[in-house]
């Protein structure tokens, strides 16, 4: 079946890109042409591997990658003898020598490349050694047979999917800038982010990731492995495994007073998406978390949805028991996965006794397509949050039970537990390829200070002056990619009314999601280095560059309190994709 597959698909590349040979009488070209298909151990076409057309002293002239369709194409090419030389990340490269091209002439080559396991497999006697010929020499290079390929689809995430492009199953980052923190958990300064994506067996893609960063002397790493497999009943079961460890400096305050000189948590999650009937399916899983810190805090957090889908209208209830977190706006799905390593889970202090953040959300939403280019939403939720904690500046000494973060000046204050409820809209418009809009709204519970004078230190009267109150708030988010240039910019902003230490509906990640107050994130693609094949992206996000969202609150002492909803701060590095 497999050679079936792959006569069909050079017999079409002759057809239908190679022009046919001239007839008799008519002027025959000096030059040749060399044209071929690459396919992988299955017969399946490869998309992006790099074939590279080297002389008979060992220099490569020419680069060309296979098209969607696995096809390459060599055009005026001077007679002579030539080699190939095909490449593909994850995939035992080859060599083809000795290959003549005449004036005239189009040359077809099938090109089938190899695995690891293929490899493995036929040193095991599993199954019999593909044909070849004997000139073609065999490296081991890696595995996986079928890579994520990843295109820029919208602001809002870019799922694999397949293009006439370079595939990139794997991602290096490096950002630094000023350590960041706010309510959904801190950042290190610098930061060295990784993420590889490998196909194990047919149906089972594993993917692993990793941080390291450090900020004032407190390194922190972090390092995750999923594996998620395809089940023939259409479910998808996926298990992960996540550790986190943050050494902390000689002078931090939580060092003097605990058994522990790290912050250590270990994750583990599993999850499953099943088709219940037509239109309906499930998905379903649980986290469970160990936090080792002064003392050890274990939780256990199931989460829900029920999806129903009826043409241009998808219904969809959710439930979750988790810690919110957001993504700015101009990462996608691929990327993300090592960036939200780097954000640890937000510690604080009640009582003396060190807290982690948690929450309960729960929600009904209707997302409706009302044309190919434009999408609504209206969704209600309710949140329940448990030891949340605020983002703080202090001057001088601070109040008993402000917890100093780990990699900035601020502290994190628990404000205690609260719930609330919202609802919330949002439309979003494709106005081009290169330009999306969205606008939202939402009407929510937020947390603001009754009052903003203490007559105490007592940290519980700063606990009893915060209340939920429902306010109302806009967003409004764009997405440009500037042509020529390729440059892609994500500007978002989030106005809350009031003077809100927290902003509501921290667990959106519907259209309307994007943080409080102006937010800019800038990607530009650079060109490649000849030694380091791929895509080079410089990357520049901005936070609150405006510095708003400050509520300052006065202390008995006559000191000032500055709750912020997002910090001000910048980052920037560079991201290679390979």
């Amino acid at each position: 079946m497999r050679r079936v597959r792959v006569a069909l698909t050079v017999t079409l590349v002759a057809l239908f890109w190679l022009p046919s040979c001239p007839a008799a009488g008519e002027g025959v070209s000096s030059f040749g042409r060399m044209a071929g298909v690459v396919t992988g151990a299955h017969g399946a076409p490869q998309m992006g591997a790099a074939v590279a057309l080297v002389a008979v002293d060992g220099r490569i002239l020419r680069r060309v990658y296979t098209n969607d369709q696995g096809a390459f194409l060599l055009e005026h090419l001077l007679p002579g003898i030539y080699s190939l030389r095909v490449t593909l990340a994850s995939f035992l490269p080859a060599i083809k020598e000795n290959i003549l091209v005449e004036p005239g002439v189009n040359s077809f080559l099938a090109i089938n490349l190899e695995t690891l396991f293929t490899t493995v497999d036929v040193l095991r006697g599993k199954r019999r050694a593909p044909e070849r010929e004997d000139d073609w020499t065999w490296v081991l290079r890696g595995a996986a047979a079928h890579r994520p390929v990843l295109r820029y689809t919208s602001p809002d995430a870019a799922a694999p999917a397949a293009q006439g492009g370079v595939a990139y199953p794997s991602v290096v980052q490096f950002s630094g800038g000023v350590g960041r923190s706010s309510s959904l958990g801190s950042e290190a300064d610098f930061n060295t982010s990784f993420t590889v994506a490998n196909q194990l067996f047919d149906r089972t893609r594993l993917l692993v990731s990793g941080n390291v960063g450090y900020e004032r002397r407190t390194p922190a790493t972090a390092f995750r492995a999923a594996m998620r497999r395809e089940m023939d009943d259409g479910s998808t079961p996926e298990v992960a495994v996540t550790l986190r460890q943050i050494f902390l400096p000689g002078a931090f305050w939580g060092r003097s007073v605990g058994r522990n000189e790290n912050m250590q948590a270990l994750s583990v999650s599993a999850g499953n998406r099943r088709q219940l009937a037509d239109g309906f399916h499930l998905e379903y899983g649980f986290l469970y978390e160990s936090v080792n810190f002064l003392s050890r805090l274990n939780s256990f957090s199931p989460y829900g949805r029920l999806v129903f889908e009826s043409g241009p209208s998808t219904l969809q209830f959710t439930y979750a028991e988790r810690d919110p977190r957001a993504h700015l706006e101009g990462s996608d799905a691929f990327h993300d996965v090592a960036t939200q390593l780097a954000v640890f889970p937000r510690l604080s202090l009640a009582g003396g006794a060190a807290a982690v953040q948690r929450g309960r959300h729960a929600e009904i939403a209707l997302l409706q397509n009302l044309t190919p280019r434009t999408t609504a939403l209206i969704a209600a939720y309710h949140d329940e949050i448990h030891n949340l904690a605020l983002n703080s500046m202090v001057n001088g000494e601070p109040m008993p039970d402000f917890f100093p973060d780990v990699f900035t000046q601020n502290y994190s204050f628990d404000a205690g537990n609260y719930q609330g409820g919202g609802l919330r809209a949002a439309i979003r418009r494709t106005i081009s390829e290169r330009l999306q809009g969205t606008l939202a709204y939402s009407y929510s519970g937020v947390l603001m200070p009754e009052r903003n004078r203490l007559f105490t230190e007592d940290p519980s009267e700063l606990r009893s002056i915060m209340r939920m109150q429902k306010r109302h708030a806009l967003a409004g988010k764009l997405a440009v990619e500037v042509p020529g240039s390729k440059t892609r910019v994500y500007a978002a902003y989030k106005w809350v009314l009031g003077g809100a230490v927290m902003a509501g509906d921290i667990y959106d990640e519907s259209l309307a999601q994007t943080e409080p107050n102006l937010n800019l994130v800038v990607r530009q693609p650079l060109p490649s280095f000849v030694l380091l094949p791929g895509r080079v992206e410089a990357l520049a996000d901005f936070r609150n560059l405006l510095a708003q969202g400050y509520v300052p609150v006065i202390t008995a002492d006559g000191r000032r309190l500055l709750f912020m909803q997002n910090v001000r701060s910048f980052r920037g590095g560079f991201s290679f994709s390979f």
